[in-house]
């Protein structure tokens, strides 16, 4: 009776050894594979965020609304900048104005050759200024004008015009002659010219009217000239 007592009980432990053994092996390897799963997502997550720090090199480690909140900032940023500078692109630039009183300095026409820092420099003085803007403005009528000058004496601009002598007649015995011519140079020299004429051939060399070419005008001086505060509309000081 012992003896069937003993193998009985061995056999119950041997039994209970391998239950534990194969309990054992089956719990290890769970773990192994829990463990396994939770090392790949350690993994899968840090390639994530190397992936996100890639795409925003200059904010490693911002989350997702902190990189959208850079972004944003970033935008209104520019568009301030760009709104400044469209500012400063279209402001006008300032108009210069006469330092004698006269305002604002009228538009070049597009024959003139010089700048306008050139011509309204040189003027230093009110009726050199006053002499510039009649002849301007006469240009932009279409009058061709090649210079002129101011009488002090009667504060008339007389512009250079072709074919245009200001004449200073005098009486002779009865006969009006010319005493006196500005104007037109190339008109001048023609008028000197026929004056040398009739002084070579031994006559009067004073010219009167029957001696003046046809086309050239006459204008007596007193006649002649412009008012450069009413031609300018400018008020008179």
């Amino acid at each position: 009776m012992i003896r069937p007592i003993y193998y009985w009980g061995a056999s119950l432990f041997l039994i209970l050894i391998v239950g534990a053994t194969v309990l054992f092996v089956v719990n290890h390897k769970r773990e192994m594979h829990q463990m396994q799963q939770e090392l790949q997502a350690a993994q899968a997550l840090e390639m994530k965020q190397t992936a996100q720090q890639k795409h925003h090199p200059t904010s490693p480690g911002f989350t997702a609304k902190q990189l959208a909140t850079q972004e944003t900032t970033e935008n209104i940023i520019r568009s301030k900048t760009h709104d400044v500078t469209a500012d400063k692109t279209t402001q006008p630039a300032p108009v210069p104005v006469s330092p004698h009183g006269f305002g604002p300095y009228p538009p070049l026409p597009p024959s003139w050759t010089e700048t306008p820092e050139e011509i309204w420099g040189n003027c230093v003085d009110p009726d050199h200024e006053l002499l510039k803007r009649v002849r301007i403005k006469l240009l932009a009528q279409g009058v061709d004008v090649l210079g002129g000058f101011l009488d002090p004496d009667n504060g008339k601009v007389y512009p250079t015009i072709p074919g245009i002598i200001y004449a200073e007649w005098e009486d002779y015995e009865g006969s009006k002659y010319l005493a006196g011519m500005s104007g037109c140079p190339a008109s001048g020299d023609r008028l000197s010219a026929i004056k040398k004429s009739k002084f070579s051939r031994g006559e009067d060399d004073s010219l009167y009217e029957v001696d003046i070419p046809a086309d050239i005008q006459l204008i007596p001086y007193e006649e002649g000239g412009i008012d450069p505060y009413q031609f300018l509309g400018l008020t008179r000081p």
